[in-house]
């Protein structure tokens, strides 16, 4: 199965970072480069990731999107979920942009590049996300939830890419999602 593990973010903001330290740890690891899958750090343009994956790239089956994004949950949460790829009425978008702006300005970038791809990139019906919950702080580097919470991503995305299983035992759902169990990291 032809996974594409892409980091989502602002990779020179601090915890917003996650995807990009991430993507940069799971590049070099042996179950990664053993398995088809390839790695990215999409911390970029919504509209030029979306052209990557619609022309330069082969059709990926599975997806996995990662990223530091804050949802009003304790730092260093990691929530992982299947993506139900619910966009909403593109009848309707200014609901649909009031939904994405509610949790602030990271979040909205998050969910703008998500529902951006899925909207016009060439993406596979398995997209998983996978984000961890920034620590709202001004520091000059990491901060220890978020530097703590980089490695368990890392294993638990590495597990998404490689395990079928893994990814079959996360729930369905919108933006959002919510907290995954622990198990699923070990």
């Amino acid at each position: 199965m032809r996974t594409l593990i892409a980091a989502i973010g602002a990779r020179d903001s601090r915890d917003h970072a996650i995807g990009a330290l991430v993507s940069a740890r799971l590049a070099g690891d042996a179950p990664i480069a053993a398995a088809q899958v390839v790695v990215e750090d999409l911390s970029v343009d919504a509209a030029e990731v979306a052209e990557r994956l619609s022309r330069e790239w082969p059709r990926f089956d599975r997806v996995i999107l990662v990223g530091g994004v804050m949802r009003d949950r304790p730092a260093g949460t990691i929530a992982a979920y299947r993506w139900s790829g619910d966009v909403g009425d593109e009848a309707n978008d200014d609901a649909l942009h009031d939904t994405l702006t509610s949790n602030g300005a990271n979040s909205a970038a998050f969910d703008s590049t998500l529902v951006m791809l899925r909207r016009i990139a060439d993406l596979p019906d398995e997209i998983v996300v996978v984000e961890v919950e920034p620590e709202v702080a001004e520091a000059a580097s990491l901060t220890p939830a978020a530097a703590a919470a980089v490695e368990r991503a890392r294993i638990l995305v590495r597990r998404l890419a490689t395990n079928g299983r893994a990814v079959a035992g996360l729930p369905r759902q919108a933006l959002g999602g919510q907290s995954y169990r622990s198990s699923l990291a070990d």
